[in-house]
């Protein structure tokens, strides 16, 4: 239906359907449209910029009334009906903000909704004018900036824990090397001395992983090997693996493409994510690791039979104040998180009470060896 054929005032649909009207809201970065206070929404005019946002053509919502209420995320499509139903024939304006899904089921916009009403002599709703805004940049950028009062927050709080935490660490360390020359050689008294300097190795690696997380460490970036990083990450935490009972299982081919990274902060990477297995298998277990070349990207996964994450406790965006895995988790998860997006790579979680967890790490691969492996 055009503005022509519906009750739009005549002169109204005039400039609107004007050729110079519509050349001009195509190219702004928003979408207009003029809709009837119906419920679903009767759309009369959508610019056809809708089409870049949502995929759809504006003749897609002209034709179904309810197309526009689809294109909200199903988790923001109550809320939606909730406050615009009932202004839709109000006498003011209105403003919402949700998430809209394109077409292709895939791409995730956010997006406000800005609509005011057109009335009659006596007042009356007769129509709404209204403009939708891609929100998207700013969220992330919002987000960037919140990520990053958080990296202060918590360089704050890792700055206190260095020097009120690791001080008396120190003095328990050689409290503890005394006691042991004065315990003598029972086996019950080493037992509980070797417990006392695990607790103060693993109150020390906390610390550190605080501290590596507040760190803004720039890349060293170069050429370099997976099965290198990981066999040096494995020999790292070999002591720890063994101490945890957890059985290794690597599948890390040493003819993979190489990649574009830090090595070190790789490295540290999986070292994080080898001690976050162990925990979570406190019976010990089994942690495998496997990877493969799926350009332009490296994949890699570890694997553990451990006690897994209740759905919802772990995100796509782990936080530094922990998870449901294990000790202490949050933390060196967070700083994974961050070095692989640093690296322009992925991680992403798979996990179920008492399924085990796998995480999946991607890593740019060199340029020249993208290619090659892509054929």
């Amino acid at each position: 239906m055009s503005l022509r054929e519906s009750a739009v005032d005549p002169d109204f649909a005039s400039a609107v359907e004007h050729p110079s009207f519509r050349s001009f809201v195509e190219h702004l970065p928003c979408v207009l449209y003029v809709g009837e206070p119906t419920w679903p929404p009767t759309i009369v005019f959508i610019s056809a910029n809708v089409e870049r946002f949502l995929g759809y053509k504006p003749e897609d919502f002209c034709a179904d009334p309810t197309l526009s209420l689809r294109c909200i995320h199903p988790e923001d499509r109550a809320r939606f009906v909730e406050r615009v139903r009932g202004a839709m024939t109000r006498a003011e304006p209105y403003h919402v903000e949700y998430r809209a899904v394109h077409r292709n089921g895939r791409d995730v916009y956010h997006a406000a909704t800005l609509s005011v009403p057109v009335l009659d002599a006596e007042g009356r709703v007769v129509r709404r004018h209204g403009i939708i805004v891609d929100r998207t940049e700013q969220k992330r950028l919002e987000g960037e900036l919140l990520q990053a009062q958080r990296l202060a927050a918590v360089g704050e709080l890792a700055t206190m824990m260095a020097h009120e935490i690791r001080n008396p660490l120190a003095g328990m360390s050689l409290a503890l090397r005394a006691l042991r020359g004065l315990a003598g050689d029972g086996p019950e008294a080493r037992e509980c001395l070797d417990d006392l300097e695990s607790c103060i190795v693993q109150i020390n690696d906390t610390v550190s992983r605080a501290l590596d997380y507040a760190g803004q460490r720039p890349l060293a970036v170069g050429p370099c090997r997976l099965e290198q990083i990981v066999a040096s990450a494995c020999k790292f935490t070999a002591t720890y693996m063994r101490r945890h009972r957890v059985q290794l299982h690597s599948h890390v081919p040493p003819d993979l493409p190489r990649l574009v990274a830090d090595a070190g902060q790789l490295e540290q990477v999986f070292v994080n994510l080898i001690i976050t297995a162990c925990k979570a298998m406190p019976e010990g277990g089994r942690l495998t690791m496997r990877a493969w070349a799926d350009p332009p990207l490296l994949l890699a996964e570890v694997s553990d039979t451990g006690v897994g994450v209740v759905a919802g406790e772990l995100g796509p965006t782990p936080g530094p104040l922990g998870t449901g895995i294990g000790d202490g988790a949050g933390l060196a998860l967070s700083l994974c998180q961050r070095i692989l997006t640093a690296h322009g790579g992925t991680i992403s979680v798979r996990s179920s009470p008492g399924g085990g967890t796998t995480f999946r790490l991607g890593v740019p691969l060199e340029q020249g060896d993208a290619s090659r492996a892509a054929r």
